[in-house]
């Protein structure tokens, strides 16, 4: 017999070996058995109107099985981390990864949240006891769990802690950021609405001043915006822009603190300081936008009543 060589280096020492890498977080194994459903048919008397189902209002919503719910509780009972997946089809052994984290907040963005949005990963959780919670339709399996730093790197506890309390500070500020740019994009909404109506009215001149403060108030919105995220770029592969954008500092001061190995120095505090003195003077800005520009126009736009309903007269049929 004649044995065929792998496909690779000559040498053994060089033998390169391809294979899946670990994934990342805490693999949660878990056992799911699907449950069986009974076929149920629902009797109505034709002969009575309005007759009451099997289904009437004052019934519980049927138990869904269609997704698993894994939740995180802390030592003090309170709920940190939130993950939906949707159920697998298949019974049997499955796994889920947690990436020992709390639950996090927005983060700026030119767009809009997506409707039914999974929740954001937030800040590592520190060491210490935990407790998971898994759903599943109407059955819930609890287990507690120890979180430990890697054993083979000493770390005091109150290097962790600091860090993590400087990176909740800058995640609180992430926050800020994000409600702002999210109040501009709620903003140009109604704008595109108002504009949209007073388009539809058969007198356009009596609304031409008005349609130049829609124009203004939008350049001034999407200013603001360009302000904080930089100047939108719409060239294809790899660009690169020529100076940073002010929430870039954000996420910089956030890269060095989660990377310590000791309590934050004298780096990390200019940049966190720098970050603020950016970030704060773009929020500074987008709020002196709602006090003065954005309520004269919304006191404008209001005085126009443009209601969608209008008079009817009285028919006269001969």
């Amino acid at each position: 017999t004649q044995n065929k060589q792998p496909t690779a280096t000559g040498f053994g020492q060089n033998e390169i070996f391809n294979g899946q890498n670990r994934q990342g977080g805490a693999m949660i194994t878990y056992s799911k058995t699907n449950p069986q459903t009974k076929k149920t048919t629902i009797k109505t008397d034709k002969k009575k109107k309005g007759s009451e189902t099997t289904a009437s209002k004052g019934e519980k919503p049927p138990i869904t099985f269609d997704s698993i719910i894994f939740e995180v509780f802390n030592d003090k009972n309170e709920l940190i981390r939130t993950i939906k997946q949707k159920a697998p089809k298949e019974n049997g052994v499955h796994r889920m990864y947690w990436y020992m984290n709390e639950k996090g907040k927005q983060r700026p963005s030119r767009r809009k949240p997506r409707e039914n949005a999974s929740e954001p990963g937030g800040v590592s959780v520190m060491p210490g006891n935990y407790k998971i919670k898994l759903h599943y339709g109407n059955e819930t399996a609890t287990e507690k769990i120890a979180i430990a730093y890697d054993p083979r790197v000493e770390m005091p506890f109150e290097v962790l802690k600091n860090k993590y309390d400087l990176l909740k500070q800058l995640e609180n500020k992430m926050d800020v950021a994000a409600k702002a740019t999210q109040h501009l994009l709620a903003s140009k909404e109604i704008l595109e609405d108002y504009q949209k109506r007073i388009k539809a009215q058969k007198k356009q001149k009596k609304y031409e001043d008005i349609l130049k403060s829609h124009t203004e108030i939008m350049k001034k919105i999407d200013g603001l915006l360009d302000d904080m995220f930089g100047k939108e770029d719409k060239r294809q592969g790899i660009t690169a822009t020529e100076f940073p954008s002010t929430i870039s500092y954000l996420y910089k001061a956030r890269r060095y603190v989660s990377s310590l190995l000791q309590n934050p120095g004298q780096t990390e505090i200019n940049l966190v300081k720098n970050a603020d003195e950016k970030v704060s003077a773009v929020i500074f800005k987008i709020n002196e936008f709602y006090k003065t520009d954005w309520l004269n126009y919304k006191n404008s736009v209001e005085n126009l009543k443009l209601s969608p309903f209008e008079e009817i007269k009285e028919l006269e049929y001969k």
